[in-house]
């Protein structure tokens, strides 16, 4: 299994205790050891909590960042994610560039 940085979408559906995101999250633990997000899978998480004063699963959202692994967004991995970005661009394959916000 290869390492993996978890988005919004995915660790949403595992606070809401998705069985079969739970289970892939179990497996991946046991070969990893941490779960990785974004800073920005971090904000967007943190935010919307807030927003919703749910400060029950902000203290779970919380508990498991304290387990687990944020990566930062730095200078390098902008203009990394920028170059990927404008290749596929060019090729004629853009994504939406919310992928590389890493």
């Amino acid at each position: 299994m290869k390492p993996a940085l978890i988005d919004t979408n995915i660790l949403s559906f595992f606070f809401r205790n998705s069985s079969l995101v739970v289970e892939r999250f179990e497996a991946y633990l046991r070969v990893h050891g941490k779960i990785t997000i974004s800073i920005i899978t971090y904000y967007e998480i943190l935010s919307g909590l807030k927003h919703r004063d749910a400060q029950k699963q902000l203290t779970s959202f919380l508990n498991f960042v304290s387990y687990n692994e944020v990566l930062p967004l730095t200078t390098s991995s902008t203009t990394i994610a920028a170059d990927i970005y404008a290749n596929l661009r060019n090729k004629g394959t853009p994504v939406d560039d919310k992928l590389f916000c890493l």
